[in-house]
């Protein structure tokens, strides 16, 4: 006899007064698929294994040494990651300047990196669609990083479309968000006309890009300047290390291609903020 059981990861953020929590037990999580509560399997924190994508922008808008200073901070997240952690960095402008295997060696992230100068556009749905599409066949906590200020001027594919693959991929995306050239702080969006998008087009875009962020479970951080790349990114994998992570055998199947919402009880833990993957597809 031979059965198959298909086991779902939950990743989760907690944290109060701005400091993860910790210390918690697999008694204080219950978890709701579609409303069911469901049986906790297997229950981890911290250094569970993670495969990250690094997707760094190398467009027009990193020239000045800003590539320079993005580069150095993954440098830092890559030597900082555990033995059995790994990434794969992937830099765009208007197509895919270097992609690297996955590894954890840094020396190998950032093999012919200094010849790369930035310039060109961005095709950033298509970059994060492929960053994606990398990640399929892996297996465990995936993780997409994203370093750009989120402009689209080059890319085929809508951000809709994205969004999807997002939510199949069942990865974590995060969001280094740099500020664009004329942003004011605290302000509105700059008008950003291009070829393909009017400023309406763009925000829309942008839009779609945060809601996908927010669904996975990661997060957007906005950075005041490209200074603030390299401790972003250790914030980063220090939250990546306190996640909890949860497992268990979806109790109703629905058939392949069914949304999954999924929802978090957390028992003492009184005014902590949650965050989590909102649903899944079901395979």
């Amino acid at each position: 006899m031979e059965i198959e059981v298909r086991l779902q990861q939950v990743f989760v953020n907690l944290a109060r007064d701005g400091r993860p929590l910790t210390g918690l037990s697999r008694g204080d999580f219950t978890i709701l698929d579609n409303g069911a509560p469901q049986e906790i399997v297997t229950f981890e924190q911290g250094d569970v294994p993670f495969t990250a994508v690094l997707l760094l922008d190398a467009s027009t808008s990193m020239r000045k040494g800003r590539l320079d200073t993005a580069v150095n901070g993954v440098r830092s997240f890559v030597r900082a990651m555990n033995r059995l952690d790994e990434a794969k960095l992937l830099l765009f402008d208007d197509s895919i300047l270097v992609e690297t295997p996955f590894t954890g060696v840094p020396s190998i992230l950032t093999l012919g990196l200094s010849d790369v100068e930035a310039h060109g556009g961005t095709a950033l749905n298509d970059a994060l669609y492929l960053a994606l599409q990398r990640l399929d066949d892996r297996l465990g906590r995936k993780v997409v990083v994203l370093l750009s200020d989120g402009i689209d001027v080059e890319s085929v594919l809508p951000m809709a479309l994205v969004r999807g693959a997002v939510r199949r991929s069942q990865a974590s995306l995060y969001w280094l968000r740099l500020r664009f050239e004329g942003e004011r702080e605290g302000g509105p969006l700059q008008s950003i006309y291009t070829t393909w998008r009017d400023a309406e087009g763009h925000r829309r875009e942008m839009d779609e890009l945060n809601a996908a962020v927010l669904e996975s479970g990661g997060r957007v951080e906005v950075l005041q300047g490209i200074e603030d790349v390299p401790a972003a990114l250790k914030r980063l994998l220090d939250e990546l290390r306190g996640q909890y992570v949860l497992g268990y055998s979806p109790s109703v199947h629905r058939g392949a291609g069914a949304w999954h919402k999924l929802k978090l009880k957390v028992r003492g833990a009184p005014g902590a903020r949650i965050r989590l993957q909102e649903g899944y597809l079901e395979k």
